[in-house]
């Protein structure tokens, strides 16, 4: 979830964790700081 923190995040979040569904929050600023666009690999 790319969001920067607020009340709308933790809602969704919320809402996904008692649904079962994974979520990793990302803040806008880490993904504007690397110019490098590396897949992850793993899970």
């Amino acid at each position: 979830m790319l969001s920067a923190n607020s009340i709308e995040q933790a809602a969704l979040l919320l809402a996904a964790k008692y649904v079962g569904v994974p979520t990793a929050p990302v803040l806008p600023a880490y993904t504007l700081a690397s110019k490098e666009f590396i897949r992850l690999s793993g899970a």
